[in-house]
């Protein structure tokens, strides 16, 4: 038994649709899907559209991933661009709490965010 909290996993895409940006959503699927998905700490893998506005949208602009396919997950890795959609926005705190509310309202116990710097200055505001 494991010790992790039980609940469901979002991925974003933020920044620049570099040519790994959907190589990176591959990876994080297929590794949640063999993972926390397979011993039922995830029950759900959402996308968020256009990053974390996916997210802070009143109920969510949500993807459903957590049944993709090998073979629609190897296609999203071939593929240029960024899938979920991509943005550059910066949270505020009333931002920050639309996030937070957004990830009560859906149960999100795990936030993947794909990206450069101001990816991972987003998560530091959020965090």
């Amino acid at each position: 038994m494991s010790d992790l909290p039980t609940g469901n996993a979002a991925i974003g895409q933020s920044g620049g649709p570099t040519a790994v940006i959907n190589q990176s959503l591959a990876g994080v699927v297929e590794s949640l899907q063999a993972g926390l998905v397979a011993s039922g700490t995830v029950k759900k893998i959402y996308g968020m559209r256009h990053g974390v506005r996916g997210i802070a949208k009143d109920g969510g602009d949500l993807i459903d991933l957590t049944s993709l396919t090998a073979e629609t997950i190897e296609a999203i890795a071939r593929t240029p661009s960024a899938a979920l959609g991509s943005t550059r926005d910066k949270p505020d705190d009333a931002y920050c709490a639309q996030i937070l509310e957004g990830c009560r309202q859906n149960d999100i116990r795990y936030f993947f965010y794909i990206g450069g710097n101001d990816s991972a200055d987003t998560c530091r505001i959020v965090s």
